[in-house]
């Protein structure tokens, strides 16, 4: 056990309680932070096309509708989490989180609106590639990671 560990297996209920209570202010401000970037976020990739970046094919709108459905989402849940934030509905919305942004990494990889061979050849595209499936990979882990603990969550708490 670490010392940690320890610290928090020998605290008295009302030490538990304190510290709980001072848990969804930090998140809050998780949530808050992720509706800002977001907005950010799908502010500037709707720009992209404007932008006449080298690399980015005009194939780019065609994965706007993914991008733009899963930054959507994540900005409407983390406004959810705001104003209403027990456990299980943190690790319930990340795997919604998780859900789309594999449909938005799985519309990028078929479409791919990049070409790199004219900047620095095409080991660059293929690299893009893998850490897009390794995207889809980690976001599936989390999909799992997240289910187990919202289900966790629930019946350790009773919510």
């Amino acid at each position: 056990m670490n010392i940690k560990a320890k610290k928090d297996y020998y605290m008295s209920e009302s030490e538990r309680i304190q510290k709980s209570s001072m848990m969804p202010r930090k998140r809050m401000s998780d949530y808050i932070a992720g509706v800002v970037f977001n907005i950010i976020f799908l502010v500037v990739v709707n720009k992209v096309p404007d932008w006449n970046i080298v690399f980015i094919t005009e194939s780019f709108p065609d994965i706007l509708w993914a991008l733009n459905t899963s930054l959507a989402v994540s900005i409407a849940g983390n406004l959810v989490l705001i104003f209403f934030h027990p456990r299980f509905l943190h690790h319930l919305l990340n795997a919604v989180f998780s859900v789309f942004g594999i449909l938005a990494i799985s519309v990028t990889l078929s479409v791919f609106p990049f070409d790199f061979s004219d900047l620095v050849g095409d080991w660059l595209t293929i690299l893009v590639r893998i850490v897009l499936i390794i995207g889809i990979v980690g976001s599936a882990i989390g999909i799992v990671v997240n289910i187990v603990k919202a289900v966790g969550a629930i019946f350790r708490t009773g919510e």
